[in-house]
């Protein structure tokens, strides 16, 4: 937590206001934050994502690890930013979502990462397209996350099989679609996305 900001909010209140040369090339006002809103509501297609490749025999222990690593920390409302942070809320989990589909994209064998994308794609959701723009909207605070990754993998990565034969991870995933769905994001917010994500190095 250190290495970003001691207080996330504290420094989206902060920072001064996004210049348009740390937002991506071409961005214009909030494009930097709205584009993350995005993806952000896009997490339910993600996480049903991750469970289903928890249920298919054709993939290796190791890239089943990764999905459910990437799990625990989007069911973990106690991670880097808490999840009911009025400002950033989830966006530590889509960092890491993103990180863990560059991992899955470079060495799910190219059929069976197909069948998936494809169901992403029929609700609207071009992971392939949004995964290398990570940093280009993120900056910073993807590279932060994804200092983290491995360690967060390596760490759930013991309680993939209890977690499936007792249920547990059912019972996270009902959990989770039960909360309530993000209202828009305000222009007070979308700013504040910006100044955190400007103030983050």
């Amino acid at each position: 937590m250190s290495a970003m900001t001691q207080d996330p909010r504290a420094a989206a209140k902060s920072a001064p206001a996004a210049s348009p040369a740390a937002a991506p090339p071409g961005a214009a006002g909030f494009e930097r934050a709205r584009w993350i809103e995005g993806r952000v509501r896009e997490l339910p297609q993600y996480v049903m994502f991750f469970y289903n490749l928890l249920l298919d025999s054709r993939l290796s222990k190791d890239m089943k690890e990764h999905a459910f690593g990437t799990l625990r920390y989007i069911f973990d409302a106690h991670e880097i930013i808490e999840d009911d942070d009025p400002v950033l809320g989830r966006l530590d989990d889509l960092a890491l979502s993103l990180r863990c589909f560059a991992e899955l994209i470079g060495r799910l064998p190219a059929g069976t990462l197909a069948v998936y994308e494809e169901v992403l794609a029929r609700e609207g959701v071009a992971i392939r397209e949004h995964t290398p723009l990570a940093y280009n909207y993120l900056g910073n605070f993807f590279l932060k996350i994804a200092s983290i990754y491995k360690d967060t993998i390596v760490r759930y990565a013991p309680e993939l099989g209890n977690a499936i034969k007792t249920g547990a991870l059912v019972k996270d995933l009902h959990g989770f679609f039960a909360l309530p769905k993000q209202e828009p994001w305000t222009p007070d917010r979308l700013q504040l996305v910006e100044n955190f994500l400007s103030a983050v190095k």
